[in-house]
């Protein structure tokens, strides 16, 4: 008998208990969905940063790697913002010919460039880094270059800047 009285009573689910239901679900996708939403945002953060950083060193990585074969008697620089010197042929597998390699900070565009210029053709010039918010090169006069750059990423007043550094031990 209480169980027909159960069964008889149970009328299903009221009006306020869907919308009840229904609100717990949208509040439930609507934090997922944040948190998706964050996350996302988060990570294309990471990788403008790390792309930015990354193309400072390899910018650096370049200097260094082509200074390492400077002749340390043509080495000039010319304030801060810029170093030229000669290359010997035969240290590097591109350069053919003895070549003058110049490299200069450009603040108003934000870039640092290369121009090589040997006898054999006419000179070009290369943008290796953009974002560069400072540049510094010095040349102790003997034996090591000192480069140290600066790129960022961002505007105002979100900018986040990379300082890098090195220096470069001259072997001729």
């Amino acid at each position: 008998m209480i169980r027909n009285v159960l069964i008889k009573n149970d009328k299903g689910i009221t009006l306020a208990e869907v919308f009840f239901a229904i609100a717990i679900c949208a509040l439930t996708l609507m934090v997922l969905f944040s948190n998706i939403i964050i996350q996302k945002n988060f990570q294309k953060s990471i990788k403008d940063n790390t792309d930015i950083s990354r193309e400072g060193q390899i910018g650096i990585d370049h200097m260094a790697r082509i200074m390492r074969f400077a002749v340390p008697a043509t080495i000039t620089t010319t304030g801060t913002t810029a170093i030229e010197f000669q290359v010997p042929a035969g240290n590097i597998n591109y350069i053919t010919s003895d070549t003058w390699v110049k490299y200069s900070y450009n603040s108003t565009n934000h870039t640092l460039s290369y121009i090589v210029n040997s006898k054999s053709g006419s000179p070009s010039s290369n943008v290796i880094v953009r974002n560069v918010n400072a540049f510094s090169v010095s040349w102790d006069g003997s034996v090591y270059i000192n480069i140290e750059m600066v790129v960022s990423q961002g505007a105002a007043p979100w900018i986040r800047y990379f300082p890098l550094e090195t220096r470069v031990r001259v072997l001729n």
